[in-house]
Protein backbone atom coordinates (compact mmCIF):
# COMPACT_ATOMS: atom_id res chain seq x y z
CA UNK A 1 0.00 0.00 0.00
CA UNK A 2 0.84 3.66 -0.09
CA UNK A 3 0.28 6.98 0.89
CA UNK A 4 -0.08 10.26 -0.61
CA UNK A 5 1.50 13.30 1.55
CA UNK A 6 1.61 16.95 1.53
CA UNK A 7 4.42 18.37 3.49
CA UNK A 8 4.81 15.23 5.27
CA UNK A 9 1.48 15.08 6.43
CA UNK A 10 -0.95 12.29 5.41
CA UNK A 11 -3.74 13.54 3.24
CA UNK A 12 -6.79 12.72 4.77
CA UNK A 13 -8.96 9.70 2.49
CA UNK A 14 -5.66 8.65 0.73
CA UNK A 15 -3.66 6.47 3.14
CA UNK A 16 -3.34 2.99 2.87
CA UNK A 17 -3.99 2.96 -1.16
CA UNK A 18 -4.01 -0.37 -2.43
CA UNK A 19 -2.07 -0.69 -6.00
CA UNK A 20 -4.03 -2.03 -8.77
CA UNK A 21 -3.36 -3.41 -12.16
CA UNK A 22 -6.88 -2.40 -13.55
CA UNK A 23 -6.76 0.93 -12.33
CA UNK A 24 -8.80 2.88 -9.30
CA UNK A 25 -9.81 5.91 -8.29
CA UNK A 26 -9.22 7.44 -4.20
CA UNK A 27 -10.60 10.83 -3.41
CA UNK A 28 -9.44 12.53 -0.15
CA UNK A 29 -11.87 13.02 2.00
CA UNK A 30 -11.26 16.25 3.76
CA UNK A 31 -10.46 19.72 2.38
CA UNK A 32 -6.53 20.29 1.33
CA UNK A 33 -4.96 23.29 1.01
CA UNK A 34 -2.14 23.33 -1.56
CA UNK A 35 -0.20 26.29 -2.13
CA UNK A 36 2.92 26.82 -4.72
CA UNK A 37 6.13 25.38 -3.57
CA UNK A 38 4.27 22.93 -0.90
CA UNK A 39 5.70 19.31 -1.75
CA UNK A 40 3.47 16.26 -2.38
CA UNK A 41 5.19 12.54 -1.75
CA UNK A 42 4.27 8.95 -2.34
CA UNK A 43 4.68 7.01 0.64
CA UNK A 44 5.02 3.38 0.01
CA UNK A 45 4.32 0.72 3.01
CA UNK A 46 6.03 -2.23 3.41
CA UNK A 47 9.47 -3.85 4.03
CA UNK A 48 9.74 -5.13 0.90
CA UNK A 49 8.05 -2.66 -1.98
CA UNK A 50 8.38 -2.97 -5.83
CA UNK A 51 6.85 -1.00 -7.77
CA UNK A 52 6.79 -0.89 -11.86
CA UNK A 53 4.73 1.12 -13.96
CA UNK A 54 3.55 3.38 -11.01
CA UNK A 55 0.84 5.59 -12.77
CA UNK A 56 -0.36 8.47 -10.57
CA UNK A 57 -2.76 11.68 -11.59
CA UNK A 58 -3.85 14.54 -9.21
CA UNK A 59 -6.76 15.77 -9.65
CA UNK A 60 -7.56 19.44 -7.89
CA UNK A 61 -10.33 22.12 -7.55
CA UNK A 62 -9.36 25.30 -7.72
CA UNK A 63 -11.14 27.80 -5.35
CA UNK A 64 -11.51 31.65 -6.37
Amino acid sequence: TFNIKLNGTDITGLTSIVPSTAGSYTAATALNVVARGDQITIVADGTLVLVLDLGLTLDYTMQL
